[in-house]
């Protein structure tokens, strides 16, 4: 898994200027831009790589910085990201069933606005001895599903705040933003299959396993 540093599909979109120049100056300007890649440091924003129109290169720069069009809505962060980052280790990937896919998002600002699946950000605890992140914890861990939104905002948004809009196999939409949610919980569990049972001691290659024949005599081996 990459450490800081990952990827993205370019994105063609245009840049708010005055995120170029530490926000003193050019407010309300844009230049064009592929958003090449993003940043995650633990308990900040994603923070995006962009490439400008001019051949200059710029890291860390948060969603609100990027307008999918000159026209965009503007919004605040906390209405396009929930939650920081993880931890330094974040994976980047296109789900093949999602991509191009429309979507109901409710935004955190708790507006409801229509957009289309781009890519989906993942993090690990990393390796390594003490894990101080909670990403691997499964009542806390999150993924965040970059949308663009029809209003021409770029959102990372989690599993639980998404209706997806599928039209061959989603024929009973959950219709969140007027019916509510039906109740799903929060998972807390883990699961593992090397709990309960043990392969025999040997180098037979069709070994046996105490789910086929009960308790078995090590010694025997």
């Amino acid at each position: 898994m990459p450490y800081l540093y990952a990827d993205l599909p370019p994105l063609y979109a245009h840049v708010r200027r005055e995120f170029l120049f530490d926000l003193q100056a050019h407010h309300g300007e844009h230049e064009r831009c592929y958003v090449v890649g993003l940043t995650s440091i633990r308990a900040r924003a994603i923070g995006l790589h962009i490439v400008t129109e001019r051949g200059a290169m710029f890291a860390g720069l948060p969603l609100h910085a990027i307008a999918l069009r000159p026209d965009a809505e503007r919004l605040p962060l906390p209405a396009l990201e929930l939650w920081d980052c993880f931890s330094y280790y974040p994976a980047v990937a296109q789900i093949a069933f999602l991509r191009g896919c429309r979507a109901n998002a409710r935004c955190g600002d708790g507006v409801w606005r229509r957009g289309t699946y781009f890519a989906t950000i993942d993090w690990s605890g990393g390796d390594a001895p003490i894990d101080i992140s909670l990403a691997e914890l499964p009542h806390e861990r999150k993924s965040a599903h970059l949308l663009t939104l029809d209003c021409g905002a770029l959102a990372a948004l989690p599993n639980n705040r998404i209706e997806w809009i599928e039209g061959s196999f989603v024929t009973c939409p959950l219709d969140l933003e007027h019916a509510g949610h039906p109740g799903y919980r929060v998972s807390t569990q883990t699961w593992s299959v090397e709990v309960d049972w043990r392969s025999e001691h040997s180098d037979a290659y069709y070994y046996a396993t105490t789910a086929d024949v009960g308790a078995l005599d090590t010694d025997d081996a």
